[in-house]
């Protein structure tokens, strides 16, 4: 459990640090922690639903620790960009998990790219 939440803070910094102009190589490994995490569960209902809540966590710290200034222009505005950007990577993030346990490894990698890319777009 604490390992779990060290490395949703882990990915929480390397995604941080990308979006706040400290360097954009971090984002080529950000989202490793939350795979190593997903490796180590199971397919489960409950350990999906434990995914779940830790890749929400590290979403929802991401748009935090990047959006916070928005709160200047109108306060409802971090709130409501965090809630809509922290569900759209989570679709992409547990569509990733639930692939990785029933297809090949490359199918869920691709998966996750493909709808990251999509949910991106949309936002």
């Amino acid at each position: 459990m604490k390992r779990n939440i060290l490395l949703c803070l882990l990915s929480v910094a390397l995604l941080s640090a990308g979006w706040l102009g400290i360097t954009g190589l971090t984002l080529l490994v950000a989202l490793v922690p939350l795979l190593i995490i997903s490796e180590n569960l199971s397919d489960s209902r409950r350990d999906w639903w434990r995914m779940c809540g830790y890749a929400a966590l590290t979403f929802m710290l991401w748009y935090a620790a990047t959006i916070w200034w928005v709160w200047i222009a109108a306060p409802i505005g971090p709130i409501a960009a965090g809630a809509v950007g922290t569900f759209y990577n989570l679709c992409a993030f547990m569509a990733y998990h639930y692939t990785s346990k029933r297809a090949p490894r490359a199918l869920a990698y691709t998966l996750l790219a493909t709808i990251w890319i999509a949910t991106e777009w949309a936002y």
